[in-house]
């Protein structure tokens, strides 16, 4: 009988003595152990395995895309706004590491590796997190492996997604709500940054020259010194967001406990959806969803109140380049900041050829 240990939070010492006993010790998690540690194996993973995990997080991801979840429908075909499908923000929160359904597809692949490794007959688990135990005993089933756990342990290190940060924290939200209302200059090419990414500072493209900046009439958007999309809001889009939420709220409720739901939370034919599928619904269609709705409405509502010449912003922002071409402004696209200077350049020149300004 080949018993392999998954050992966690828990004394090396007793991890070495059932080492010594003959049982297969794999350290996991431990990463102060430093590798090989005499008898006990570490659970490193070289780089190809790494890409395997990573290739599987993929997969379960297209496969999510064509789920049908509500209806028959696929869930990339469930949101859009002003006629622009939403699911680039819901597929690149799955492949990111907020997910909780991601960490649990980590997980799953990363047990497939060890049991096509060691080979075990049967498997236990010490001092693991709770979402690992439970899914280990699932793993163990889908490959006819003995699972002789452990109670479950609460706390510890954090389960597979519980340290997600809201991207829009609570310092963003108050700076959104109390920088002073700022009009737009009529005429101006309107240049929109990119949302930081959660636990970034500062504006996620690099500053432009000033001059350059004042020298084409560039209104900025966005960032620490830019405009705020939700300063703008009028009553027009305060209900479009409304109306947004509400209809994300009504499918939330549906998608939560739906046996569709249930059936697409899933990998390697072990399930996680008691685990994953409400935290990530939930931080899909109460928080990325309707955070992008209103900065887009946000945006529309500006180039609203006025008459700018051109918009431009960068190449993955597409709410925003999709509210330009709503407004029926010549939008250009960048994807740094010298890309920027140039896109600002030529829709500067464009314009004006154009009779736009004078």
């Amino acid at each position: 009988m080949r018993t392999l240990v998954f050992w966690g939070d828990a004394p090396l010492s007793r991890a070495r003595a059932r080492a010594a006993a003959g049982d297969l010790i794999l350290l996991w998690g431990r990463r102060e152990a430093g590798g090989e540690d005499g008898p006990l194996k570490s659970a490193d993973w070289s780089e190809d395995k790494g890409a395997r995990v990573e290739a599987a997080v993929t997969e379960w991801t297209r496969a999510m895309a064509e789920a049908p979840l509500l209806e028959g429908r696929p869930l990339r075909d469930l949101f859009h706004w002003e006629g622009l499908s939403l699911w680039p923000l819901v597929e690149h929160f799955f492949l990111g590491m907020d997910s909780t359904a991601a960490g649990c597809v980590r997980l799953v692949e990363s047990f497939g590796i060890v049991f096509e490794t060691e080979l075990p007959d049967e498997v236990e688990a010490v001092g693991l997190r709770e979402d690992e135990i439970r899914l280990l005993d699932r793993c163990c089933t889908a490959k006819g492996v003995l699972f002789q756990g452990e109670p479950p342990r609460r706390g510890g290190r954090a389960p597979a997604g519980a340290q997600r940060r809201d991207p829009l924290s609570i310092f963003g939200r108050m700076r959104a709500a109390f920088r002073a209302p700022r009009k737009l200059e009529a005429g101006a090419v309107v240049l929109v940054r990119p949302e930081s990414a959660p636990g970034e500072s500062g504006d996620a493209t690099p500053q432009l020259p000033t001059e350059e900046l004042e020298a084409l009439t560039v209104t900025v958007v966005g960032g620490q010194d830019g405009l705020a999309p939700e300063s703008a809001l009028d009553d027009a889009a305060r209900q479009a967001i409304r109306t947004a939420e509400a209809a994300f709220r009504e499918v939330l409720e549906t998608l939560k406990d739906a046996p569709s739901t249930m059936a697409a939370f899933r990998h390697d034919d072990v399930s996680f959806a008691d685990l994953a599928a409400a935290p990530d619904l939930d931080a899909i269609l109460g928080g990325v969803l309707p955070r992008a709705v209103r900065r887009a409405e946000g945006v529309r509502a500006l180039l609203r109140s006025t008459s700018p010449r051109a918009l431009c912003a960068r190449a993955d922002d597409l709410l925003v380049l999709h509210a330009g071409r709503l407004a029926g402004l010549p939008v250009d696209a960048f994807s740094d900041a010298g890309d920027a200077l140039r896109v600002l350049r030529g829709l500067d020149a464009s314009s004006r050829e154009a009779g736009m300004v004078g």
